[in-house]
């Protein structure tokens, strides 16, 4: 424990930054969330031990567990596995499920805002050289960007009700969109493949879980499936 806190103080530092620059927005929509303030707290906190465990759990999965091969972190796993966390204490506070899971969401941006700049402080995930000149390709800065985008489009929708569970389901779609066109400029691909890494997989699968989650939210599937199982009975 000692050493991978050594070894990885920039991140649990930016972690840590993360939780106190989306505290407040937890805090102010705590009613709808039926929390109390110190709940705010301890979810907060809580949800962002569990999304680290989540890019490190994804990082071992993805090769079987065969830490020879395992990256530290793979990010992907933050926002995949925030999905249950977030959908569990929602369902513990018997909180509004889809609009719970909007409020949520926002929070998920802000969070890899701070898992790219700590990619930047630490000098991984650069973009390859920009034809021949000696500038590389802003991969990072393309998904800060993106980030901010998406939280400025949404916050105010989120924040005047105007969402009806579709923020998460968007966000995993824009989110693997992006990956998947930075991955093509990311200077660790591996040969003989190209650069077609196992991270356009991942962007993919993300695209992929939004556009069925959107699918069943417009149909109302789950209702659909309920019946289907209580006639069943």
């Amino acid at each position: 424990m000692g050493t991978f806190i050594k070894d990885s103080w920039i991140l649990l530092v930016l972690v840590a930054s993360s939780i106190v620059v989306y505290t407040p927005w937890i805090v102010i929509k705590r009613k709808d969330l039926n929390l109390a303030v110190w709940e705010c707290i301890i979810v907060c906190v809580t949800g962002a031990i569990f999304g680290t465990l989540g890019a490190i759990l994804f990082a071992k999965l993805e090769v079987g567990f065969d830490l020879s091969r395992a990256v530290n972190f793979r990010i992907f796993g933050t926002p995949f596995f925030e999905i249950f966390f977030f959908w569990f204490v929602l369902k513990i506070k018997k909180a509004p499920l889809r609009y719970g899971m909007d409020i949520y969401a926002l929070t998920m941006p802000l969070v890899l805002i701070f898992g790219r700049l700590n990619c930047i402080i630490s000098g991984c995930c650069e973009g390859v050289y920009i034809g021949y000149t000696e500038y590389k390709w802003p991969i990072r800065e393309i998904e800060i960007g993106a980030e901010v985008l998406f939280l400025a489009i949404f916050v105010p929708l989120v924040a005047l009700k105007k969402t009806n569970g579709i923020v998460y389901p968007i966000y995993m779609i824009t989110y693997g969109a992006v990956r998947f066109f930075c991955e093509f400029f990311r200077y660790e691909y591996l040969p003989p493949e190209g650069r077609w890494h196992l991270a356009h997989t991942w962007a993919l699968f993300f695209m992929i879980i939004g556009v069925v989650w959107l699918l069943f939210l417009k149909y109302n599937l789950v209702d659909y499936f309920k019946k289907y199982l209580n006639e069943r009975k």
